[in-house]
């Protein structure tokens, strides 16, 4: 009987510690979207925000949401005491993306049979 009520507790904390990780990527994720597809996007209020929705993780305290310009595009880091992860994103850049869809379909149309 110790072994099963042992193997539940360990089963429900790697199920809170794998809900975390899940929660912080996807909210260090929107943050660096956010960031990118925002002109001018104020990088301390969307840190802020996200270490906020943090603050009630399942397996304890201490996730921090920190993003960052970092040259052209933007850095995020997320992480508590056991966790930690990193995302750098170019950015948005619609002119860029406009020119590759045009030279695609150039390409595409002149290489049609």
């Amino acid at each position: 009987m110790a072994i099963v009520f042992v193997s539940l507790a360990l089963l429900l904390r790697f199920g809170f510690q794998l809900h975390d990780r899940v929660v912080g990527n996807a909210v260090l994720n929107e943050g660096i979207e956010l960031s990118g597809h925002t002109e001018d996007a104020d990088t301390d209020d969307l840190s802020a925000r996200g270490s906020r929705r943090m603050e009630h993780t399942l397996s304890g305290r201490g996730f921090q949401i920190k993003i960052e310009k970092d040259g052209d595009g933007y850095r995020g880091t997320a992480g508590g005491s056991r966790y930690q992860r990193e995302i750098k994103d170019k950015g948005f850049h619609p002119e860029k993306l406009m020119r590759r869809i045009t030279l695609l379909e150039a390409f595409g149309e002149e290489n049609e049979y």
